[in-house]
């Protein structure tokens, strides 16, 4: 099945992405991005055998935003937010260095993965026992916290709790909120209504009208369109993964998640600018390769071929984002948007994929070195979840792994000051939940045994 799958896949890119008519038609521009695809495709459906892993999201992401959406812009002449056209020869050395890219990368994660020794970890810690009326009670009162706090954050607005852009007003991807500080804190709560839905998911013998409950405050409180699609991609994953077993077939879930890009994306595209009167639309485009939403190859190519050299100033900006502009006037702002000031775009609020961040922050040097940690750390996290955890299917370690697993494609897309934020927030409500619930269970344990022994004396 996996090598009737790569054949179909392999065979549509070939014939698909084949346009000799077009009279600026390249040859080797037109394999390179078929080799791009090829590779990627053999390491999701035949070399990766688990599956779900965050290789397999590295080369998801490496088939649409290396693969698929270059050769469909090179053939529609695609240039965004007011930039130049690639040349031609700058589609085929970005190519090549994309492959490159991915051969090392697949080579060091399999180097890693081999390699890296990791001892006996206590798997118990993060098991869960079944929720107690107590945690129930706390679970629903953080849920509605992290509602009304959201709803408070995007000023009481109906409209802004399920659009993310609405007619006449400008793009509010988490409303107008000027203070970083006030971001932070927004991503950090957030998130809390949809963690205590899947904690309460991860427990055994969970009850239905409770699971509900859960979900419709977390639906409210994050409503897919009411952010931006990666980010309710990055949400809502973890979640399908944790509340649908079958997943777990091999190559299941990189049909699901490649359906995803190409239908729900699309459909949710529809709320971006959201008018009441607009026609809403469920279909796949294959445009949408050639729109700005596949801006990462586009942007990559700018800052390589520009020589856009930082010297590390990025790289410092996304390690402290925490830090807000009212202390630091001078704070980097994000890679797409030093872009977009560097060349005179028109618009600023773009991506710079994770590579690009790497060549932004130390040239080519940058690019091998985040190469390096990227390939070191998925090969980590992935071989710590399948040696120790996925069999555990009421253990709370999974849902950080799920969420690692969606952020890094949010990651990859960058740019890597906001999926940095976005991520650190999901990762401190994940572990203050954990860390709540710990010590509830802690202390309802010493509570039993003082009990325990109170009974033994009487």
């Amino acid at each position: 099945m996996n090598k009737v799958i790569f054949f179909i896949l392999s065979l549509s890119s070939i014939l698909l992405f084949y346009n000799g008519d077009v009279p600026h038609f390249s040859f080797r521009v037109y394999i390179t991005s078929l080799i791009i695809q090829i590779l990627s495709i053999y390491i999701i459906f035949i070399d990766d055998k688990y599956p779900y892993s965050l290789k397999k999201i590295f080369f998801l992401f490496s088939y649409f935003f290396f693969g698929v959406a270059p050769i469909v812009q090179f053939y529609s002449r695609s240039s965004f937010y007011g930039g130049r056209e690639l040349k031609e020869v700058e589609y085929f050395l970005m190519n090549t260095l994309l492959i490159i890219i991915i051969i090392i990368y697949n080579f060091l994660y399999n180097k890693f993965f081999r390699q890296i020794q990791i001892h006996k970890i206590v798997v118990n810690k993060y098991n869960l026992n079944k929720a107690t009326p107590k945690q129930v009670l706390i679970l629903i009162f953080l849920s509605i916290f992290s509602l009304v706090t959201t709803f408070y954050f995007l000023d009481f607005d109906i409209n802004k709790m399920f659009f993310r852009g609405l007619y006449g007003e400008e793009e509010s991807g988490v409303a107008s909120i000027s203070s970083s500080s006030a971001m932070a804190l927004m991503q950090t709560i957030r998130p809390i209504s949809i963690l205590c839905l899947m904690y309460y998911l991860s427990t055994p013998n969970r009850k239905i009208f409770i699971s509900i409950l859960l979900l419709i405050i977390a639906i409210l409180t994050i409503f897919p369109t009411s952010v931006a699609r990666f980010y309710a991609a990055a949400v809502y994953l973890p979640l399908v993964l944790i509340s649908f077993k079958f997943t777990k077939i091999k190559n299941l879930f990189s049909l699901l998640f490649m359906s995803g890009l190409l239908f729900v994306f699309p459909f949710l595209n529809n709320f971006r600018y959201f008018d009441v009167n607009q026609k809403i639309k469920f279909e796949f485009e294959f445009d949408m390769f050639s729109s700005a939403h596949f801006d990462s190859y586009y942007n990559f190519s700018l800052i390589l071929f520009e020589d856009l050299i930082t010297y590390g100033r990025q790289l410092i900006g996304v390690l402290l984002f925490w830090v807000p502009r009212s202390v630091w006037e001078n704070k980097p702002i994000g890679s797409g948007a030093f872009l977009a000031k560097e060349v005179n775009l028109i618009w600023e609020n773009i991506s710079a994929n994770y590579f690009a961040e790497g060549f932004i922050n130390f040239g080519f040097v940058g690019i091998l070195l985040f190469l390096i940690i990227i390939s070191y750390v998925t090969a980590l996290i992935d071989k710590k979840y399948w040696k120790f955890f996925y069999r555990e299917e009421n253990n709370f370690f999974q849902v950080l792994y799920f969420i690692i697993l969606s952020m890094l494609f949010f990651a990859m897309r960058g740019d890597l000051l906001s999926s940095t934020a976005f991520t650190v927030g999901f990762i401190v409500s994940y572990y203050f939940i954990f860390y709540v619930f710990t010590k509830l269970v802690r202390n309802n344990k010493k509570l039993y045994q003082k009990d325990r022994r109170w009974q033994s004396r009487v």
